[in-house]
């Protein structure tokens, strides 16, 4: 009976043992699969830190119509009211011909902020594309947002509030299919 465990035991150790290497390999496999992919970029663009692309709420109010009747004025800036079932704002500015978007919105009384660098001009069925270069320093682009956020009539509170939540960000475009 105890020659009978102990070939147990060793037919265990061995097939641990055996199992081990494969393991190991099939880790560094997935490890460079995940290093490749946060290296991978298409390009870069702006986010809040929020999950799946959601607005970032805001403890500030903004007088939205105060808001666009300035931009307006200011030919560096591209004015559109939001259409998207509450009430907003999106900024639009071009550097170096990137589209940047500040968006407002409000539902129920919240204000919401987003950021994104979409082209929506020529693209069907609201689809977007674009940003910055793989290669453009993340603080050259926040630099571009920063002066948006400048030029808008804002106190130096809603200002630094709307600061905080910048991201630069990678995108990829990966298909799966």
């Amino acid at each position: 009976m105890k020659w009978c465990a102990h070939m147990v035991v060793i037919g265990s150790l061995i097939s641990i043992a055996a199992s081990t290497p494969g393991h190991a390999q099939t880790h560094r496999r997935h490890s460079r699969i995940r290093s490749l992919l946060g290296r991978a970029c298409e390009y870069k663009s702006i986010s809040v830190p929020t999950e799946n692309g959601d607005s970032q709420k805001l403890s500030h109010s903004y007088d939205l119509r105060e808001i666009a009747a300035a931009m307006r004025l200011n030919h560096d800036h591209e004015v559109n009211d939001r259409a998207s079932g509450g009430v907003g704002l999106v900024i639009s500015r071009t550097f170096n011909r990137v589209k940047y978007n500040i968006v407002f919105d409000v539902f129920s009384g919240v204000y919401e902020f987003n950021l994104n660098t979409y082209n929506f001009s020529g693209y069907p069925n609201g689809s977007a594309a674009g940003g910055e270069k793989c290669t453009t320093p993340n603080y050259l682009i926040k630099r571009n947002v920063y002066r948006m956020i400048d030029d808008l009539p804002l106190n130096l509170s809603q200002k630094t509030e709307l600061k905080q939540y910048v991201r630069v960000r990678k995108t990829i475009n990966a298909r799966l299919f």
